[in-house]
């Protein structure tokens, strides 16, 4: 015969080739060794392929060609060091990105060396500059900003000689430059020059230069002159010519009598000629009046019109309000300025008489560093991920502002205890008020100190702090640029998950996926078909033993052996019920041969074995491993032959083989039951091992121009869920990038429950739709924090053609301090949340440079949105920004939106634009940060490919994707769902 584990047994068939194991063979493959004959069959042990030792290559055996390496597309290591995301391609390990090396240190050079065994390289040098982006930028390496032109040697910082010039130029503020805030100005009470070389005496008051309480007396006693002083130089100017001629005049005469003259030419006072002098008896009595509290005016009736000077110091009102006291000088009425009387002895207002108030003092508040109130806070630093499992602050691996983790933070009760001093140079404590979060807060009247509890929330919390003190301004009311705020925030959550590109399964997140399908049409169509096709495969004879039964009859021991066995049919039923998958296989029109062989004087005989339908029903538990291994198993199986019949034209035949009918079908029915049991737990457990998502794709800047970062997601099975509804796949799942941020912190934020109870989510019961995806925030959030790490979060920012004409050259910087998260935990509504973006902004306001430091935060509510590109679904995150902000945004509706979503703080402004501070805050964060929101989102953040299930990956011939045409998007229990139908 042509198999040579087949023979000619006359007993067993006279017509056909018998199975003989004892036989030996080859079965042509060199993929095994050890070849035998088994039940008909040549079979032999799997030969098992040397490894080369190639993390490229996998190691599988042709039958023809023998062990063979097959290229792959696995992670690898390239073996240098200076590369990340290494993987492989055509059997060679390919280096991914370049490694960015950065140790901080200004005096080094930084750079990757191959030849090295963790690649970076920092090499002392000994320059005064650096190179950034192709331009020289010279070096500040002391940590102090009062020097200038800091230098390194050999790798060591040399501080600068030249020092930051504070001086500005006012003679009444002592200059002070601090080594960490720089430049800060001290009023002092020294004498001064107010530039008016008519005053003496002149002297500084709350930083301003005033002028002395003596002017010079330019006074020449000629009523025909205007008498002034020349504040350049302090020369006396006696002016003739501003009086008109003819202007009546009197000039006391050597009796001390005046007539009435008029002004002449060249100031001259003289008589008009007519000599005439009135009496003081006459008919027309003569005037004498010259409304001078300082002069006695009498009528002499003889000499007329006399004038006698009262005495000096006399008191007198000099009409002016802001004057006092008035006194009478060489009969003058001269006032003594009221500077001294309404000086408050507040170095941080600025004294003032206000005539137009009937002469009251009033003291406007000074706007500055040193006057406004002081506020010293102790907490988590701008950029932290506070763990409150772990109990620990990591910043940068270093505890900041003596704030104590350990000691801080209550993980049971997520607090987080800050604290604090206040104090001010303007106005004693009592005079201050503490807001924390919008809520007074008291302190220690004596130290200033306060202390803080915040009940943290899982997501991003704020902490903004404001100090205000009593001080108005003379209208009553208050100066916002006097209010010391800071704006504060940080993540918490007791999980976080650190997603590597080189070891996914670290960030995996339990159920971070969920996929239901539907009982109709999915279970009884496309999954129908596939269990199907893997069922019609198994080969059946290859099953069946030989001899597959003996039976005792008579005196003979007969064996019966069966083969060539067929069938027209396989139909499977899948159901899914509340815990398992119930199955239901239907064979049809089973057929096969049958024959017998017995001892001496025994007949042998033939035939066929028929059955219209072998019915197999079996429950069906899938189970899944912490290493995402499925397990499928069988429980319940219950094998029905119907329409069995033996056929045979034999009439002994027919005789004996009725005794052992009932033998033949427990046999099949045995067979099957054993081979569902092998067989089917294994091809169902591959399946569903299948049906995961596993794709890579790119996302382009946010900021500028570059290279797109390459994200990849990947998920495992974690659990399956069946009801009469249909089936759920949980899928373990994470997204990771190589990264460019080194400083990760404590990783990608979890949600953790909201900090409360575990949360029950179950995906089939959330909408009416077929086919239902439900992405956890933790996944999202690591393709966010992908994002993130991959720097696509950094640079110079379009902000469009709606900045205000006022700020010219504008520039902006952004670093995103902490990743972008989602989070629905405080309000139950999805919301994006980023704290502390770093924002550096330059620009000319009114001519004049302006250099900010900003740092803004916002909680902004997320809508999620499927975009089509390319053909291809994709889910977009969209910021909820009103219409108000887009037609009025300095209007009242966006402007409430503003306080309660954008939270910001200028950090340093130029010194002299201190007292503008709250204008600048209101500008940019109606015209710029605004405008940068409304950009934000949208494809910036979105363009993640919506999973599709190809099919095909399961073996069965099947080359088709399950797409989901999205009709919902729902938001539960941090799941992102959407549902809708089969797309065709």
């Amino acid at each position: 015969p042509d198999n040579p584990c087949e023979e000619c047994i006359s007993s067993v068939s006279q017509t056909g080739w018998s199975p003989d194991d004892t036989n030996t063979c080859d079965d042509d493959s060199v993929c095994t060794t050890g070849d035998r004959c088994e039940g008909g069959h040549c079979v032999g042990d799997e030969v098992k392929c040397q490894d080369d030792n190639n993390p490229c290559t996998d190691s599988i055996c042709d039958p023809k060609l023998g062990c063979q390496q097959v290229n792959n597309n696995n992670e690898c290591d390239d073996g240098n060091p200076c590369t990340v995301g290494d993987r492989c391609d055509g059997g060679s390990c390919k280096g991914g990105g370049p490694k960015t090396c950065d140790d901080g240190d200004p005096c080094t050079d930084d750079q990757c060396d191959p030849n090295t065994v963790d690649g970076c390289v920092y090499t002392g040098h000994s320059r005064n500059y650096n190179t950034v982006d192709g331009k020289q930028v010279p070096i500040e390496c002391d940590l102090d900003i009062c020097t200038r032109n800091d230098r390194c040697s050999l790798g060591k910082c040399v501080p600068g000689t030249d020092k930051l010039a504070c001086d500005d130029g006012n003679p009444c503020t002592d200059d002070i430059c601090d080594p960490k805030s720089g430049c800060r100005v001290e009023f002092n009470p020294k004498g001064c020059d107010d530039k008016n070389a008519c005053t003496t005496g002149d002297f500084c008051q709350n930083g301003r230069c005033l002028p002395g309480p003596t002017l010079k007396d330019c006074n020449d006693n000629n009523p025909c002159t205007v008498d002034s002083c020349d504040p350049k130089n302090g020369a006396c100017i006696n002016d003739d010519t501003k009086t008109p001629t003819g202007t009546p005049c009197q000039v006391l005469d050597e009796n001390n009598s005046y007539e009435p003259d008029v002004c002449a030419v060249k100031g001259e006072c003289k008589s008009p000629g007519t000599g005439l002098k009135k009496r003081c008896l006459e008919t027309e009595q003569l005037s004498c009046e010259d409304n001078n509290p300082c002069t006695v005016n009498v009528c002499d009736s003889v000499e007329g019109c006399k004038i006698e000077l009262v005495a000096d110091n006399t008191p007198c009102d000099d009409k002016d309000d802001c004057t006092d006291p008035d006194v009478c000088k060489s009969g003058v009425c001269q006032g003594t300025p009221k500077t001294a009387a309404c000086n408050d002895n507040n170095p941080c207002t600025i004294d003032s008489c206000e005539k137009d108030q009937g002469g009251n003092c009033s003291h406007t508040p000074i706007v500055s560093a040193t006057c406004n109130p002081v506020l010293l806070l102790v907490g988590p630093a701008r950029g932290s991920m506070v763990d409150g499992a772990a109990k620990t602050v990591n910043n940068s691996g270093s505890v900041v502002g003596g704030f104590d983790p350990k000691s801080r933070i209550d993980s049971t009760n997520n607090t987080i205890t800050w604290t604090g001093v206040v104090s001010s140079n303007a106005v004693p404590r009592s005079s201050l008020t503490l807001k924390i979060n919008g809520v007074k807060t008291s302190f220690n009247l004596s130290t200033g100190a306060f202390t803080y509890v915040q009940d943290a929330k899982q997501g991003m919390n704020l902490m903004i702090v404001e100090v205000e003190d009593t001080l108005k301004n003379p209208d009553g009311t208050s100066n916002p640029n006097r209010v010391t705020k800071v704006v504060r925030s940080f993540y918490y959550s007791k999980t976080y998950y650190v997603p590597q590109i080189s070891n996914l399964a670290a960030g995996m997140v339990n159920h971070g996926m969920q996929l239901f399908l539907a009982e109709n049409p999915i279970w009884t169509t496309d999954f129908r078909q596939i269990f199907e096709s893997v069922v019609g495969a198994i080969d059946f004879n290859a099953l069946i033993p030989s001899p597959a039964a003996t039976q005792s009859v008579l005196w003979c021991d007969y064996k019966v052996y069966i083969k060539n066995v067929t069938y027209t049919g396989v139909e499977m039923i899948l159901d899914t019920k509340p815990g398992f998958l119930f199955i239901t296989l239907k064979i049809k029109g089973f057929k096969a041969n049958y024959n017998t062989s017995s001892g001496s004087f025994c007949p042998d005989f033939s035939g066929q074995v028929r059955a219209t339908e072998i019915v197999v029903t079996t429950n069906v538990t899938i189970t899944v491993n912490s290493a995402g291994n499925v397990t499928a198993t069988l429980e319940g199986t219950q094998v029905a032959i119907n329409g069995f019949s033996i056929d045979d034209n034999n009439w002994l035949a027919d005789l004996i083989i009725g005794l052992f009918q009932g033998t033949i079908k427990n046999l099949l029915e045995n067979e099957l039951r054993k081979t569902m049991g092998q067989q089917i737990p294994k091809l169902l457990g591959d399946a569903f091992s299948q049906l995961t998502f596993n794709q890579s794709f790119p996302i382009a800047p946010f900021f500028g121009t570059g290279s797109p970062i390459i994200v990849t997601l990947s998920t495992k099975p974690s659990g399956f869920d069946f009801t009469s509804f249909g089936g759920t796949f949980k899928l373990k799942a994470t997204g990771a990038t190589a990264q460019i941020i080194s400083n990760h912190k404590e990783g990608s934020i979890g949600r953790s429950n909201c900090l409360g109870v575990t949360e029950s989510f179950d995906l089939s019961t959330v909408s009416s739709y077929p086919l239902r995806v439900a992405l956890h925030d933790d996944v999202f959030n690591q393709l966010l924090y992908s994002v993130w790490t991959g720097g696509l979060l950094r640079g110079k920012p379009d902000l469009g053609a709606n900045i205000p004409a006022e700020l010219s050259d504008l520039t902006v910087d952004v670093d995103f301090q902490l990743p972008p998260i989602i989070s629905g935990c405080q309000t139950g509504v999805r919301e994006m949340q980023i704290g502390d973006i770093k924002v550096n902004a330059s620009f000319k306001f009114a001519g004049q440079q302006v250099s900010l430091l900003i740092y803004a935060s916002m909680k902004v509510t997320a809508n999620l949105a499927v975009v089509v590109e390319n053909g291809q679904q994709k889910l977009s995150i969209q910021l909820s920004v009103p219409s108000a902000c887009t037609s009025n945004p300095t209007g009242a509706t966006c402007t409430s939106w503003l306080d309660s979503h954008i939270f910001f703080e200028i950090a340093s402004i130029n010194q002299e634009l201190v007292g503008a501070r709250s204008e600048f805050e209101k500008l940019l964060r109606e015209k710029v940060l605004l405008e940068f929101i409304k950009g934000f989102g949208g494809s910036a953040l979105g363009g993640f490919p919506i999973p599709e299930i190809d099919l095909s990956t399961l073996g069965s011939g099947v080359n088709k994707k399950l797409k989901l045409d999205v009709k919902s998007l729902l938001y539960q229990k941090g799941y992102n769902i959407l549902s809708g139908n089969l797309a065709p």
